[in-house]
């Protein structure tokens, strides 16, 4: 607006206009840093990648029920990502879900059929699911 006005030229109205855009910019400025220190989780945008990073690192720490949640959110947010699929058939695995397991493995190697790692996660989840549920003949 200030700019318009300074077209127009109109400079002392343009110079209360500037003035008071700063001001309402360092305001702006003071109550960001207050929400923060207030509730820095709502700045944390939750995105696919967020969840299969936390997935991922609960996985390692042994949460494995947690591990399962936050990947189901990512897929809920894009269906298609391998490592959220692949996050829920690792931990499906040790908590001995062993069906779950094969489903969420096969799903990331339909989604990414030339990868070895992912067939050796099916792999594993179906050798798993023979050891505890061997056929019977």
């Amino acid at each position: 607006m200030a700019t318009e006005l300074l077209r127009r030229g109109r400079v002392s109205e343009a110079n209360v206009v500037g003035g008071q855009s700063g001001l309402l910019s360092a305001h702006a400025q003071v109550v960001f840093k207050q929400l923060a220190r207030g509730q820095p989780i709502r700045l944390i945008v939750h995105t696919p990648e967020y969840y299969v990073e936390a997935s991922e690192s609960e996985y390692e720490r042994g949460e494995y029920s947690q591990c399962v949640d936050d990947a189901s959110e990512a897929l809920k947010l894009r269906p298609g990502v391998p490592r959220a699929w692949t996050s829920i058939a690792l931990c499906n695995r040790e908590l001995g879900e062993w069906d779950s397991a094969v489903a969420a493995a096969r799903e990331a190697l339909r989604i990414e059929p030339e990868s070895d790692q992912l067939r050796e996660n099916l792999d594993a989840a179906i050798a798993g699911r023979r050891m505890i549920f061997p056929k019977t003949n």
